[in-house]
């Protein structure tokens, strides 16, 4: 069964209506932890105010957020502000350490019941401590409809295809893949998708204790040339960037589309943690039903010709006819010789209670007997699938998801973005300003199993 996908609105939205004292900002910092998501926020120093009318099953608020940790402690360490869902004020959230977090989720919202559901924030900011915001994110609506959104896609989603090389998995504590990692050169996956843009964000978190100078990779859509890109190298000594924008497809016309990914090495690995697709799809597919579709090419003109074939299209016509038709004929003679052997009255035993295994993607029998290596064939050999048998998902039972499920995974996706901003963190004071979390510290913080609001 398919599962549904979060999906990101970015806060120049207009279906977020905002009050008060906002301004845009385009400045993206990068010298905070986490991204700045769209190319600007909502910034305010003042009070002000949002409303969001949404459907789904969870919200959470992310923007931009900076603590300090002043000598006088009657001042605050933060700006404030106040999140509610139909009237009811929930609790707000604010970063543990001190610094400047992008991505930060300031509110963490399960939805009371399924349905249309208002949002607002009331923030308090000065010009010394101002609030931003950059995006929403929701579990969506199965039966609702969306746009202007981001769908996002985790390592595990049915949609990717690790093809070759060596990947290796880093699990939170309940066995959700927070992501795959390689510094095999050569290794590859691969993702069929409908869209018009692909987002591939990454985490440093993999070997923390070790010096990584820069590697590189590419990237390529359809049959379109190959694009470099360039992948960070980093110290231990530095601080904690979280996630961050490894690269960014140029705008394509909406539609099925192949993004194929290569590591060409040779020292800071390829992490994946999500990957963002605009305008993608709800639903992971159940199958890879995008891997024989027509994709864009560098000589358009040749892929029209073949495609237009006139020939091509009547001998596959009649051809699928002719299969059709020795189908049937199987059928008759083995109908006709049950009959001769009086079994065609035999009681057939009604399975409809059973439970149909649905297709998993070549990584999802890794995913359950929980391998710190994967080992895959080489770039050209042939892929053979893990040897150990498919037992349960891990997001539960494929034949019937529940809200509760979803929610959960949900949750533990956000906290992927701001792991290391929690309390549980442990925070080693130095001489400079550069604060630096413990080298031991926990690789996730995992939530706790929710029950029904």
């Amino acid at each position: 069964m398919a599962s549904l996908r979060a999906i990101y609105l970015d806060d120049t939205s207009p279906e977020v209506v905002y009050s008060g004292e906002w301004s845009d900002d385009t400045d993206p910092y990068t010298t905070g932890s986490g991204f700045v998501w769209g190319g600007s926020q909502h910034r305010t120093v003042g009070n002000a105010s949002l409303t969001f009318e949404y459907s789904g099953m969870f919200l959470v608020i992310q923007g931009r957020v900076a603590r300090i940790v002043p000598e006088d402690t009657s001042v605050p360490a933060t700006s404030s502000w106040t999140c509610e869902i139909d009237g009811e004020v929930v609790p707000s959230r604010v970063p543990e350490i001190a610094g400047d977090f992008n991505g930060f989720s300031m509110c963490i919202l399960s939805s009371p019941s399924e349905g249309r559901h208002t949002f607002q924030l009331h923030a308090t900011a000065s010009e010394s401590l101002p609030i931003w915001i950059d995006r929403l994110t929701i579990l969506p609506l199965a039966n609702a409809t969306y746009s202007g959104y981001t769908a996002e896609l985790d390592p595990q989603d049915s949609a990717i295809q690790y093809v070759n090389g060596r990947w290796d998995t880093t699990h939170a504590s309940n066995g959700l893949v927070l992501f795959m990692h390689t510094a095999q050169i050569g290794t590859s996956l691969r993702v069929d998708f409908n869209g018009t843009r692909v987002a591939w964000l990454t985490n440093h978190r993999v070997n923390p204790n070790q010096t990584y100078v820069p590697s590189r990779g590419e990237y390529k859509i359809d049959d379109l040339p190959p694009v470099a890109f360039e992948i960070p190298g980093r110290s231990p000594e530095t601080y904690d960037p979280l996630q961050q924008v490894l690269f960014e497809t140029e705008s394509l016309a909406y539609g099925p589309h192949r993004l194929s990914v290569t590591y060409l090495g040779d020292s800071a690995p390829l992490v994946l943690a999500q990957l963002w697709i605009t305008d993608g799809d709800l639903f992971s597919p159940t199958t890879n039903h995008l891997a024989d579709i027509p994709r864009l090419s560098s000589d358009s003109s040749e892929s029209q010709k073949a495609s237009s074939n006139p020939g091509a299209i009547v001998g596959g016509v009649l051809g699928g006819i002719g299969a059709l038709m020795l189908l049937a004929l199987a059928w008759y003679l083995l109908v006709f010789k049950k009959r001769k052997a009086g079994i065609v009255g035999a009681v057939i035993p009604n399975r409809a209670h059973e439970k149909v295994a649905q297709p998993q993607p070549l990584m999802a029998e890794a995913f359950e007997w929980n391998p710190s290596q994967l080992m895959l064939p080489a770039p050209g050999g042939s892929v053979a699938g893990p040897s150990s048998s498919y037992s349960n998902s891990i997001y539960g039972d494929q034949s019937g998801d529940s809200a509760l499920s979803e929610k959960a995974r949900l949750r533990t996706q956000i906290e992927r973005q701001t792991e290391g901003l929690q309390p549980q963190q442990i925070i080693h004071q130095h001489q400079d300003s550069v604060v630096r979390l413990h080298r031991d510290a926990n690789v996730a913080n995992v939530p706790p199993t929710y029950t029904r609001d």
